[in-house]
């Protein structure tokens, strides 16, 4: 791997990396530190702010409350609907754990001139409720403004009324995608977050009384040359431990002082099993719905490259990673999460034509994006303040409707094969019998014919588990 410069690099890997940064533009979903008027947090990495919520009891009960189906456009990007007002309008909206503010585009904007956009019309509404508000967010590659207003929101099959949200008039180009669009953004962090400092929609949920656990989990897909509803969903409720794998899910507690946001320690990142001390010194990450790729803090970026990339054909630049001859000589890559390792295959972290699904950030912290979450099942417990995660066999490579099923027709067709080998081989004595007109003989078997079909085990590939962490001296 080479640390890549404009003079070596070519047209190619600027061109291609270039396009991928503004295709994922929109999709970074995470508010950053602006003027006073903004809402604003910062995310530490030191582990001053390693103090965790104290976690409140939480008994987990069977079943969701509702279930929301997600579009997935080619595993870097999943929205779901949401519908706004009375009467009732569909609104595609990206549901996202990095911010905490819901809002569409405004009917008084340039978004109306946008035939593939849909928009907000106060006139239209008779759930409507003005508040001659303001509000303005700034995320990571963009940023949006307009007025704040209260109204009744229905997501999944829960209405609830006076939810405070926004219209934005006003925002960046990099929300205006026409090949990945989406009429807004539903944020799912806590109310600390909030610009309009109001409480997300599952916190009103459970508030107005509606549900009685504000807890919701995503199953995301994972294949990268599909795109369209593949299995994705927002589940609002307890967790369904039927999608972790041996039951089991890793509970990983929120770090106090984050205000608002879902943020978590990392135990460890590790590159084909092995600790290459990024580290040492403590990391934070975030897991982040509305962040396309796994976003490396800067300071690591170089180093963390480098080392990813070592025995790989690789192009590096601020922008990101680009390979020739994917996935050859890429490494396994590993998060080390609630003593837990999460294990990514090359095929699981390569987004689309030799891109990798990392990406630098001069923000000092790791952002858990798509790229991780959609080879995992992830639990947001909103009560006892701590995200959950599972090996899961429903999501990405390791869907079972994608493997399952063919294993199945495979038995289904090696069934239909050893019983007509076995019926011609019963039929075969006495029709030769017949047709020589000789008499079988008395001690003939006329039984049906019988055998014994194999116990075949279906063996779904998934993530490997590895125990033990392999740690390499810093020098």
């Amino acid at each position: 791997a080479e640390w890549a410069t404009p003079d070596d690099t070519g047209d190619v890997i600027n061109g291609r990396l270039a396009l991928m940064a503004a295709f994922f533009a929109p999709l970074l979903a995470f508010p950053l530190e602006n003027q006073d008027k903004v809402k604003s947090f910062h995310v530490p990495i030191k582990r001053s702010f390693g103090r965790k919520k104290k976690a409140k009891t939480l008994e987990d009960q069977p079943g969701v409350y509702t279930t929301i189906d997600m579009k997935d456009y080619r595993t870097i990007s999943y929205k779901g609907v949401v519908k706004i007002g009375d009467p009732p309008r569909e609104f595609e909206v990206v549901f996202d754990t990095g911010s905490a503010d819901l809002w569409v585009f405004s009917a008084h904007s340039r978004a109306k001139e946008m035939e593939y956009l849909h928009t907000y019309n106060s006139e239209a509404s008779s759930s409507y409720d003005e508040l001659n508000e303001g509000f303005e967010i700034m995320y990571a590659l963009g940023n949006c403004s307009g007025v704040a207003f209260r109204e009744t929101v229905k997501l999944g099959n829960i209405v609830v009324e006076k939810m405070k949200m926004g219209a934005a008039t006003k925002f960046s180009k990099n929300f205006d995608n026409e090949n990945d669009h989406s009429d807004g953004i539903l944020g799912l962090a806590y109310k600390k977050a909030a610009a309009m400092k109001s409480s997300n929609i599952v916190q009103k949920m459970k508030s107005e009384g509606l549900i009685d656990t504000a807890s919701f989990s995503f199953i995301l897909g994972g294949d990268p040359s599909k795109q369209g509803y593949d299995g994705s969903r927002l589940m609002i409720g307890p967790p369904d431990y039927s999608l972790a794998i041996d039951n089991k899910i890793t509970h990983v507690p929120i770090l106090d002082g984050c205000q608002g946001m879902w943020c978590i320690d990392i135990d460890a990142v590790l590159i084909n099993g092995v600790d290459h001390g990024l580290c040492t010194t403590g990391c934070t990450g975030v897991p982040d719905t509305g962040t396309s790729m796994i976003v490396v803090p800067l300071v690591l970026w170089p180093r963390f490259a480098m080392i990813l990339t070592k025995d790989a054909s690789c192009s590096i630049d601020s922008l990101g990673i680009l390979c020739h001859d994917t996935p050859q000589g890429l490494p396994v890559f590993s998060f080390v999460l609630g003593n837990t390792i999460f294990n990514l295959e090359p095929k699981q972290y390569i987004v689309a034509d030799g891109v990798l699904g990392f990406m630098p950030s001069k923000l000092n912290t790791w952002i858990l994006g798509d790229t991780f979450l959609k080879n995992v099942y992830t639990v947001f417990h909103m009560d006892n303040y701590t995200v959950g995660f599972a090996h899961t066999n429903s999501t990405g490579y390791w869907s079972p409707s994608m493997n399952v099923s063919r294993f199945q027709l495979f038995l289904l067709y090696l069934s239909v094969a050893f019983v007509s080998v076995g019926l011609l081989t019963a039929m075969y004595t006495p029709c030769k019998q017949y047709f020589t007109r000789q008499v079988p003989s008395r001690n003939w078997n006329r039984g049906p014919y019988s055998y014994q079909q194999a116990n075949l085990a279906v063996a779904s590939p998934r993530p490997r588990f590895d125990t033990g962490i392999v740690r390499e001296r810093i020098d």
